[in-house]
């Protein structure tokens, strides 16, 4: 995933692959997905992005597989062989930095339940299920102060086995404070002075992350592993001294 902004004409552009761009459609006001000749969704266009509060209506889920080796060589699929997610074929491509992977785009899931198949060259089927729970801010100060201690609440489960949640604080593209925490029966994360004493006084942008990572429940003989990112909606605040 890449994402671009222009600040000359305030557009957001979030690219989900690579592709020839073939089709568009609106998604709301000002909120264009881009899709390529079959039908999947490419990339993502936001007008007017200084608006940010409308990205709090847009919900993306992009699931991604990939298989490689310890040599660093990736996998490319022939039939029969084959990856789905909830039912939903995936689809393979090749990618600069990832190496050859596959990906879906707006799939249906239910529960916050992703059930990946896949299916080797002899049709036995490995089945493995990632339960990703969503995760918001549940109340934030207007502002926070260099010089005081906040304890800051999220709406959604504690914290899990195998997972963390992680808390971002950013003022530019370049420069932010984040703060985790992987303590089983969590449910807030405290921002202390010394969490916050590089970031310059102003607008920053908060969002809280839930990431979980665990082992497969049917791996090949290679073995391998599973995980998912569950990122909330961003919320506004000023830092002060």
């Amino acid at each position: 995933m890449k994402i671009k902004y222009s600040k000359e004409a305030d557009v957001l552009i979030i690219q989900l692959r690579n592709g020839k761009l073939a089709d568009s459609v609106d998604l709301k006001e000002g909120v264009i997905l881009h899709l390529d000749n079959e039908g999947l969704p490419l990339e993502l266009e936001i007008l007017d992005a200084a608006k940010l509060s409308m990205l709090n209506e847009i919900t993306l889920t992009a699931p991604m597989w990939m298989f490689e080796s310890w040599q660093g060589n990736t996998l490319d699929l022939t039939n029969p062989s084959k990856i789905q997610v909830n039912e939903e074929t995936m689809r393979g491509e090749k990618e600069w930095l990832t190496g050859f992977v596959y990906r879906v785009s707006n799939i249906r899931n239910k529960d916050n339940l992703y059930i990946f198949e896949f299916t080797d060259t002899e049709n036995k089927i490995y089945t493995n299920r990632l339960k990703l729970h969503p995760v918001e801010i549940d109340s934030l100060p207007p502002q926070l102060s260099k010089t005081s201690e906040y304890e800051i609440f999220w709406r959604g489960v504690p914290v899990g086995h195998n997972e963390s949640v992680n808390l971002t604080i950013a003022v530019s593209d370049t420069i932010s404070a984040t703060l985790s925490t992987n303590i089983q029966g969590a449910n807030s994360i405290i921002i202390r002075p010394n969490d916050i004493s590089s970031l310059f006084p102003g607008h920053a942008n908060l969002y809280i992350n839930r990431e979980i990572g665990t082992s497969l429940e049917q791996p090949t003989k290679v073995e391998g592993e599973i995980g998912g990112i569950y990122r909330g909606k961003v919320k506004h605040v000023r830092i002060v001294e």
